[in-house]
C-alpha cells in the first residue's frame, strides 16, 4: 500500500538557491510595453510615461565574485506619425544583480524601466531598442500612441506602493499588495462629482464603493486607493465610472502559499496529497469542492506550531516549497507533479546535488540529506528526471 503519509521537518530555507538545471523548450518571452498619458502643468503638452519590462531571457549575465550581474542599453526613439519626423530621443542604461544563478534563468523575471516625455496632442510611434551590453545583442518594440484630450476622464494605470512610493510595476501584482491605487485625470468641473469603482472576479462582484472625486483629488491628478482582501487572487476587473465615463483595467494578482493555491481545488487537494495519510486523503476524496477547501483550512489550523500568532511557519514553509517546486521543476508540466518537484516539497532542499553522465546518454541527478539519505533520478531524454531509485 503506498504511503501518504510524511512527517515534514521543518527546516526554513534560508536560501532560495537550486542548483539544478534543466532544458527549456518554451519560447523566448516577450518585451512589454506600456503607456500612460496625462495632461501636464502647461494644459498644452502631455506628459508621456513610457513603461518596459525586459525578461531576463534577453540577457546575458557575467559572474563577478560571488554574484551575477547583467546591463542593457536603452534607446526611445518618438515619431510623429503625421509629419513622419523625430521628436524625440533618448538613452540610458539599466543593470540588475542576481546572487544565485538560477535566478538569472527564471523566464518570469524582468528589469523594469520607464521614461517621461512631453509632446502636444497626436499620433506617435515609440520605438525602444533594447540591446545587451555584454552580447551586443539588439532588439526593437514598437508601440503606436494616441495623444489627446479627454471629456470627462483620461485612462487609468493601476499602481503599488513601494519604499514609500508609488510605482507601476505592470498588471501583474505579487502577494504582498493589500492596496492597489488608480492613477488618473477628470475634468476640473467635475470635482464634486460621484465616482463609483468596483472589483469583478469573473462574474462575482468582491467590491462596490463611490466616493466624491474632492476625496482623492491631488493637485494634478486623481489617487483612488482600492483595498485588495487577502483571499482575492487571479485576474481583476476593476472598473471606475464617472458619469457618463466608464474606464476599466485589468490587473493579476499572483498569491503565495495557500490562499493562491485554493483558488483551484483539484489542485490544492493535489498538492496537500502528498504528506495526507491514508486515511485523511480518502476522507478528503469524499467531500465536495467546498467542504475539502474547508478540510485543507482546518488541516493546517490544527498543524500551526504557534496558534497564538498570526504566522503559521509549517504551513509557509510547506507552501514556499510549492512555489520553489513549479519555479524549478515545471519542464513539461506543473513543478509540483514531477518527481523532484514532490520529493523537494516533502523532504526540502538536498544537501548536496550531484549531475553524473554515466552513458553517452543517460544523465542522472542525485540528491543527498543529512542523514545520508539518497534519492537518485534519471533523464528521461527530454530534460525530465524520474525517480530510480529511494522512497518518496
Amino acid at each position: 500500500m503506498k504511503i501518504r503519509y510524511f512527517i515534514i521537518i521543518l527546516v526554513l530555507l534560508w536560501s532560495c538557491s537550486i542548483p539544478f538545471s534543466f532544458k527549456k523548450n518554451e519560447e523566448r518571452s516577450k518585451i512589454k510595453l506600456y503607456s500612460h498619458t496625462l495632461i501636464n502643468e502647461s494644459q498644452d503638452e502631455f506628459d508621456i510615461s513610457l513603461y518596459a519590462f525586459i525578461p531576463y531571457d534577453y540577457l546575458v549575465f557575467t559572474k563577478k565574485q560571488d554574484r551575477f550581474f547583467a546591463e542593457i542599453e536603452l534607446s526611445l526613439t518618438v515619431t510623429d506619425l503625421n509629419s513622419n519626423l523625430q521628436v524625440y530621443n533618448y538613452s540610458w542604461n539599466e543593470n540588475v544583480e542576481e546572487e544565485f544563478y538560477d535566478d538569472t534563468r527564471n523566464r518570469k523575471k524582468t528589469i523594469s524601466t520607464f521614461t517621461t516625455f512631453c509632446q502636444p496632442e497626436g499620433e506617435y510611434r515609440l520605438s525602444l531598442n533594447v540591446q545587451d551590453t555584454d552580447s551586443r545583442h539588439q532588439w526593437n518594440v514598437n508601440q503606436n500612441i494616441l495623444v489627446q484630450q479627454f471629456e470627462i476622464m483620461s485612462d487609468v494605470i493601476p499602481l503599488t506602493k513601494q519604499n514609500d512610493s508609488l510605482r507601476f510595476v505592470g498588471p501583474r501584482f505579487q502577494d504582498d499588495i493589500d492596496t492597489l491605487f488608480c492613477k488618473f485625470q477628470i475634468s476640473e468641473e467635475l470635482i464634486d462629482e460621484n465616482l463609483s469603482y468596483s472589483v469583478m472576479f469573473g462574474e462575482e462582484e468582491l467590491l462596490f464603493d463611490s466616493l466624491k472625486i474632492s476625496d482623492i483629488k491631488l493637485e494634478e491628478f486623481c489617487l483612488l486607493p482600492i483595498p485588495l482582501e487577502n483571499n482575492w487572487s487571479g485576474k481583476l476587473k476593476i472598473q471606475l465610472k464617472l458619469m457618463e465615463s466608464v474606464k476599466e483595467i485589468s490587473v493579476f494578482i499572483k498569491r503565495h502559499g495557500m490562499d493562491k493555491f485554493l483558488i483551484d481545488i483539484d489542485e490544492a487537494v493535489g498538492i496537500i496529497a502528498l504528506i495526507l495519510s491514508d486515511v485523511e486523503f480518502k476522507k478528503l476524496e469524499k467531500l465536495s469542492k467546498m467542504e475539502q477547501k474547508l478540510f485543507i483550512v482546518d488541516y493546517w489550523k490544527k498543524k500551526d506550531p504557534s496558534p497564538d500568532t498570526d504566522k503559521n511557519e509549517l504551513m509557509e514553509e510547506f507552501y514556499n516549497r510549492v512555489e520553489e517546486a513549479n519555479q524549478h521543476f515545471s519542464t513539461f508540466g506543473t513543478g509540483w507533479r514531477t518527481d523532484r518537484g514532490r520529493i523537494f516539497i516533502v523532504h526540502g532542499q538536498p544537501d548536496n546535488v550531484e549531475t553524473t553522465r554515466r552513458s553517452s546518454t543517460a544523465i542522472y541527478q542525485i540528491w543527498t540529506y543529512p542523514d545520508n539519505r539518497q534519492f537518485i533520478f534519471k533523464d528521461n531524454g527530454f530534460g525530465e528526471f524520474r525517480l530510480i531509485q529511494g522512497v518518496w
